[in-house]
């Protein structure tokens, strides 16, 4: 289980969980990431559907999802949260992103905007609350930037330092049910195990485990399949 650490504002910041889903979510988006969270949170958690990553993540506290209409690709990765006073969060949380710190060292058009919104790098109990206090303007720009850099890669891994193959970003749950559903061959082929798995527990009110362990194969079946699930193209 993960780490609740309560920050002075009273947001709440997640630990030991993968960096694309759990780095950081405050009280009023919280994280319902299914392998992660108790039986009576993920049970509310799979009836909700107000936004395209539901469950994993669970709004709470009047927050909304709010839609990126810059957006060109099939679905939204990067989610826009608006809270009740107008302030906006993302989730999965960008700060320290790639995309988001490879333009803040290349100091290209986005990264004043990256700075200002203490981005460019994993947050701090210190640097927490403004990253989830966006404004409109930065929320849509940092979107329809992240989105523009989007595509799924599987990483082979390094078995010296003992990490297994993997999917950059990292794979939400929605998502991956969505290919088991839309790619029989695959579901049925190189994704068999993986597809098994999710579906298995998609409406279960609880997971035996936290971590998603991928072959090389199956990682780079994932990859190119969530690619064609958001429309990438070769880019």
């Amino acid at each position: 289980m993960p780490t609740h650490q309560h920050l002075p504002n009273g947001r709440v910041f997640l630990l030991g969980t993968d960096r694309a889903v759990g780095r950081g979510m405050n009280r009023r988006a919280y994280a319902c990431f299914a392998p992660l969270l108790l039986t009576a949170v993920l049970g509310a958690c799979a009836q909700q559907a107000s936004h395209p990553h539901a469950t994993n993540f669970a709004l709470t506290d009047g927050s909304r999802y709010e839609k990126n209409p810059n957006v060109k690709l099939a679905r939204e990765y990067w989610i826009v949260i608006v809270d009740p006073s107008g302030s906006r969060a993302m989730l999965p949380r960008p700060d320290g992103d790639e995309r988001v710190v490879a333009e803040c060292l290349a100091n290209g058009p986005l990264a004043p905007t990256l700075r200002e919104a203490a981005l460019c790098s994993p947050a701090t109990s210190a640097t927490l609350p403004r990253i989830n206090a966006l404004s409109a303007s930065e929320a849509i720009q940092v979107s329809t930037f992240l989105h523009e850099k989007l595509r799924f890669s599987a990483n082979e891994g390094d078995t010296a330092k003992g990490l297994g193959p993997s999917v950059q970003p990292y794979p939400l749950t929605d998502d991956i049910l969505d290919v088991c559903k839309a790619f029989p061959v695959d579901r049925n082929g190189a994704l068999r195990e993986r597809c098994d798995e999710e579906l298995k527990y998609e409406n279960a009110s609880a997971r035996p485990t936290i971590a998603r362990v991928y072959s090389i194969e199956d990682a780079r079946a994932l990859a190119m399949r969530l690619n064609e699930l958001y429309g990438i193209s070769d880019r």
